[in-house]
C-alpha cells in the first residue's frame, strides 16, 4: 500500500506538478499586461497543489521512516550541521556579490544579463514582495517535505540506501521538472540545486534544508526593481 501510494505520488510529481506550473505561468503571461496583480497571483497560484502534495508526501515519509528509510529532521551533531555551512556561505556570498556588482555600470549589465531567465518572476511592488515572502516560506517547506523528505526516503526503499546516485538523480530530476516552466536551463539549474539540497537534508537534517531553500528564494528581494524591469525588457 505504501509503495503504491509512493508510486502514485511520484507519478504526480513527474506529470501533474510540472504541467500545472506551466499552465499557471502561461496564465500569468497572458494576464500580466492587463492585470496589475498578475505577478502576485502567480506567486500563490501553485501553493494549493504544493500543500496538497506535501501533505500526502509527509504521510508517506512517516511510513517510510518507520521502515528505516527516513531523512533526519535534525543533524545528529555539530559536525553534520557543518556540512551546510559552505552552502549557506555560497548563498550569502552570492547576495553580497550581486549588491557589489550593482555599484558599476558593467556590473549592472552582468546582473541584468544573468537575470533574464527569472526576470518575469522577480517581485517589484510592495504587495508583490510581501506575497513573495509568503510564497518563499511556503515553497521552502512544501518542496523539502516532498522532494527531500518523501522522495529520498521512498527512493531509498526502492533502490537501497547505498545506491545514492540513483536516489539523487531521480529525486533531483523530479524537483527540476517542477520548474520546467523556466525552460531547459531552469530545469538543469534547479536539478543541480535539488542535488545540493539533498546532500544538506541527509547530512544536516531536513529543517536545515528547509531554511536553506527559503533563503535561496528570498534572494530575489535584493534585486532592485529597475534592474528587474531592464532584464525583462532585454529578454523580450
Amino acid at each position: 500500500m505504501v509503495t503504491a501510494g509512493g508510486v502514485l505520488l511520484v507519478t504526480v510529481l513527474g506529470t501533474v506538478v510540472p504541467l500545472h506550473a506551466i499552465a499557471c505561468f502561461r496564465r500569468f503571461r497572458d494576464a500580466s499586461s492587463a492585470d496589475p496583480r498578475a505577478r502576485e497571483r502567480l506567486f500563490v497560484s501553485t501553493l494549493p497543489l504544493k500543500y496538497t502534495v506535501a501533505a500526502g508526501a509527509t504521510a508517506l515519509f512517516v511510513m517510510e521512516a518507520e521502515k528505516g528509510y527516513g531523512v533526519p529532521l535534525l543533524p545528529p551533531d555539530l559536525v553534520h550541521l557543518a556540512v551546510a555551512l559552505p552552502f549557506l556561505g555560497a548563498i550569502a556570498l552570492g547576495a553580497v556579490r550581486t549588491r557589489s556588482l550593482l555599484s558599476s555600470d558593467d556590473g549592472r549589465d552582468q546582473v541584468t544579463d544573468a537575470l533574464q531567465r527569472v526576470a518575469e518572476v522577480i517581485p517589484r511592488t510592495r504587495g508583490e514582495r510581501h506575497t513573495w515572502v509568503i510564497a518563499a516560506v511556503s515553497t521552502g517547506l512544501t518542496d523539502e517535505l516532498t522532494y527531500r523528505a518523501f522522495a529520498l526516503s521512498f527512493l531509498a526503499g526502492i533502490f537501497g540506501t547505498r545506491n545514492v546516485v540513483a536516489i539523487g538523480v531521480v529525486s533531483s530530476g523530479l524537483f527540476g521538472l517542477a520548474y520546467l516552466y523556466q525552460g531547459w536551463r531552469g530545469f538543469v539549474l534547479t536539478t543541480m540545486l535539488g542535488a545540493a539540497l539533498a546532500v544538506v537534508a541527509v547530512a544536516s537534517g531536513l529543517l536545515t534544508a528547509i531554511v536553506m531553500h527559503v533563503l535561496i528564494d528570498l534572494r530575489l528581494l535584493v534585486i532592485p526593481v529597475g534592474l528587474a524591469e531592464a532584464a525583462d525588457a532585454k529578454r523580450g
